[in-house]
C-alpha cells in the first residue's frame, strides 16, 4: 500500500513491534523492515475454491463471529502476534512464514493457529479451552487479564 493508502486507514494498531494497517474491508501487517503482510479474508474465487471459501467462513462461524470473515481474519492475524508476544516471540511463526517464506519451520504452524484460533473462541465467550491453560501459565497471567489486553489492542478498550 502507499502513504496514501495508509494515511487513509481505518486505524492503525500496534502489537509485538508490527504496524496493522487497518481499512474497511481489509487490513496488512508491517514488518520493522517494510515487508508487509496483507490479510487475507479468503472471499476471492479466483484465489480459492469454493471448498476453501466455504471452510474458512466455517472457521469464523465456530470462532464466534458469524459471516464476518473480514473482522476473523483482522482478529486472527492480531492474535497470531498478541500470543507470540505472550511467548515472547519477536514474531508470529505464522506471519512470519507468510512474510519470510521458508525462514523458519513451518511445522510450528498449525499448533500456534490451534492456540489462536483457542483464544479466539475465548475473546467472543466461550469456555476456555484447556490448551489455553499453557499460554496463561507461559505468559504468567491469568486468562482473564490476557483477554483484557488483547481486547485494549483489538479495540482500544
Amino acid at each position: 500500500m502507499t502513504a496514501t493508502a495508509t494515511a487513509t486507514a481505518q486505524r492503525i494498531l500496534h502489537v509485538n513491534g508490527k504496524r496493522v494497517i487497518v481499512w474497511p474491508d481489509s487490513h496488512e501487517v508491517v514488518y520493522p523492515d517494510g515487508t508487509r503482510v496483507p490479510g487475507d479474508a479468503h472471499r476471492d474465487p479466483a484465489r480459492y475454491s469454493a471448498e476453501q471459501i466455504a471452510a474458512y467462513a466455517a472457521n469464523a462461524a465456530a470462532d464466534g463471529y458469524g459471516v464476518d470473515v473480514v473482522r476473523y481474519s483482522l482478529e486472527h492475524d492480531v492474535c497470531h502476534e498478541i500470543v507470540a508476544g505472550w511467548f515472547g516471540w519477536s514474531s508470529s511463526v505464522s506471519l512470519w512464514w507468510a512474510a519470510y517464506p521458508g525462514r523458519y519451520p513451518s511445522g510450528m504452524i498449525p499448533w500456534e493457529d490451534t492456540i489462536v484460533r483457542a483464544f479466539q473462541r475465548f475473546l467472543n465467550g466461550s469456555v476456555p479451552h484447556p490448551i489455553l491453560d499453557g499460554l496463561a501459565l507461559l505468559a504468567g497471567r491469568r486468562l482473564p487479564v490476557l483477554r483484557d489486553e488483547a481486547r485494549a489492542v483489538l479495540y482500544g478498550t
